[in-house]
């Protein structure tokens, strides 16, 4: 009996052996290819190709099939592919008309672009995503939402009547080299209404957002019911939402008083008890009048300016948050509709529903009590939160014309490879948390308005402001005044306290340093600063500025040394 004791052990000891091997051995195909269980002694057996890519196989190999099973997509999201994974961060602009959305994006991007409009009155009719192209373009909605690798594709449910308010316009800038912007039509107030459920798409396209940003502005502190009901839409996105109180360029008194207000209105629709941060801003290229709160206003502008810089660095972790959210959110759904087949079961007995009225009238009942019946006992079960469940009322109006007795019976086995990615699979993927993508990817928003705002070297809004000198109007009185010779050079402190003279915003500022420290070297030749002066009084008489430096205005010996290096190129070692 000892000798056969130790041969079973032996038996269950190899048994262990090749079932720990299978993993990675030719029979290990029947096991479930999980990249972060098939490991021997850990979790994820396949290389790691970046958070991405991650989200993508888990999403396409365990919560697709479930999704697809429960119908997930007819009654909430629809089904994502590359396309959504792979899509450059989205930056979207909500708010009433006329609070400054369009000119918002044209300062940021630091140039025009195709289909902009701006006027006092409603003039963007339409939803409007810029991108960034070889050239600029316009596409137009049915284009976009019938090409099958385009993010836009499932917009197609929204009709016709949407497709021709929805529209692509594509231009050089380099700020959407890292990012895309969403200008959505002014928020209506009133009784008019669209041809479309503008709520649903802007619904739609919040999921898929890094950044909501919702304006206001003095003239428009009144939360109309339409916008209310945008802002509920986006419950469970709070953290995406950013609230820019635009326009503030007014009397100190009167900006106290609206922003006192803009708070109460805005505690009345947000349920969260927390106090909101409210961007006190001015989003525009045109000096401001009133100097008071110009610092503040600057300074805000500033923060805001950084926080969307910093949104390519933190999409994939973005992305990873909102696959967490439908996993629980699928996972919820698939308890629902399992438990309203067993419900309407359980209450027909053993024999059955003898007549179709009954059994109808039965259903009602359940669709009315859903919280009581089905969600209460699900969420006590499962351990659940109520925000995983569908909105009680927009799921017993899909439940309406479902019948039950056709739903899924509960696969525990799906559930389960759910529970584990949540469980151990995020960990897995959120350690890589610094390999998000594929090298080189930049990871923060240049151009445009951003220049300099995350550059500490460079930055003007870094010098000291603490000379103050006589302004000088001509670049070679300046240089006379400071004693230096016409081959010197200006230092910062010096231009900065010079430029400052002008009253353009800060930013503005930043940008003609840019442009005019042509080496680079944070100091500026006589023929350098020639160029600011002529940038600073181009702006102050209403035009734009140059996304580069025409070759033109380049200082005289930078443009010698760009030709010489041009026509004698260095050799490689």
């Amino acid at each position: 009996s000892l000798l056969q004791e130790m041969v079973g052990r032996a038996w269950i000891l190899l048994a262990g052996v090749v079932f720990l091997s299978l993993g990675t051995g030719a029979f290990g195909s029947w096991l479930p290819d999980w990249g972060w269980f098939r490991k021997a002694g850990g979790w994820a057996e396949r290389e790691y190709e970046g958070m991405i890519e991650e989200i993508k196989v888990f999403y396409k190999d365990q919560l697709l099939p479930l999704e697809e099973k429960y119908r997930f997509h007819s009654f909430h999201s629809p089904a994502l592919n590359d396309a959504d994974f792979d899509a450059k961060p989205l930056v979207m602009f909500v708010g009433q008309y006329s609070t400054g959305k369009t000119t918002a994006i044209r300062y940021l991007l630091g140039q025009d672009f195709p289909g902009l409009d701006i006027g006092k009155s409603p003039t963007t009719r339409k939803f409007m995503v810029v991108m960034s192209g070889d050239e600029n373009t316009q596409v137009s909605g049915s284009v976009l939402m019938n090409d099958p690798t385009s993010q836009f594709r499932t917009l197609a449910k929204y009709g016709t009547a949407f497709a021709n308010m929805f529209q692509m316009s594509t231009t050089t800038s380099p700020v959407l080299r890292q990012v895309s912007f969403v200008d959505t039509p002014g928020i209506l107030s009133g009784e008019k209404t669209r041809d479309y459920d503008n709520i649903a798409v802007l619904e739609w396209f919040a999921e898929r957002a890094d950044r909501i940003v919702l304006f206001f502005d003095a003239d428009k502190l009144d939360i109309s019911d339409e916008f209310k009901k945008a802002i509920e839409a986006f419950s469970g996105m709070e953290d995406k939402l950013r609230f820019v109180l635009n326009k503030s360029d007014m009397d100190h008194v009167e900006l106290f008083r609206v922003y006192g207000s803009l708070m109460w209105n805005l505690g009345r629709v947000l349920k969260s008890p927390e106090v909101v941060k409210v961007y006190i801003a001015s989003l525009r290229d045109s000096p401001l009048e009133h100097k008071v709160f110009e610092p503040l206003i600057e300074t805000e502008i500033q923060e805001l300016l950084a926080d969307i810089q910093s949104v390519p660095k933190s999409s994939a972790n973005r992305k990873l948050g909102d696959m967490i959210k439908r996993t629980k959110k699928a996972k919820a759904h698939a308890l629902v509709l399992s438990k309203l087949k067993e419900a309407l079961k359980s209450a027909g007995g053993a024999s059955g529903w003898w007549f179709e009225a009954s059994r109808k009238a039965m259903m009602l009942d359940i669709i009315r009590n859903l919280q009581k019946d089905i969600y209460d006992p699900l969420i006590n079960e499962y351990f659940m939160s109520q925000e995983d469940f569908p909105d009680i009322r927009r799921m017993q109006k899909s439940l309406l014309p479902e019948d039950f007795a056709k739903f899924e019976d509960l696969d525990k086995e799906m559930l389960a490879v759910l529970d584990d990615w949540m469980d151990h699979g995020i960990a897995t993927v959120a350690k890589h948390e610094n390999k998000k993508g594929p090298e080189g990817s930049p990871d923060f928003v240049s151009g445009g308005a951003f220049d300099g705002v995350m550059d500490s070297k460079s930055s003007f809004l870094t010098y000291p402001n603490i000379i103050m000198e006589e302004d000088e109007k001509e670049a070679l009185a300046l240089f006379q005044t400071f004693k230096l010779k016409e081959d010197a050079k200006l230092d910062g402190n010096r231009v900065k306290n010079e430029m400052l003279k002008s009253s353009l915003p800060k930013h503005v500022l930043q940008r003609i340093w840019k442009l005019s420290d042509v080496d680079g070297d944070s100091m500026l030749t006589l023929e350098e600063y020639k160029v600011v002066r002529f940038l600073i009084r181009r702006m102050l008489a209403g035009n734009d500025l140059p996304s580069s430096l025409p070759s033109l205005f380049f200082p005289q010996h930078e443009a010698r040394r760009l030709a010489k290096e041009k026509n004698n190129p260095k050799k490689e070692l």
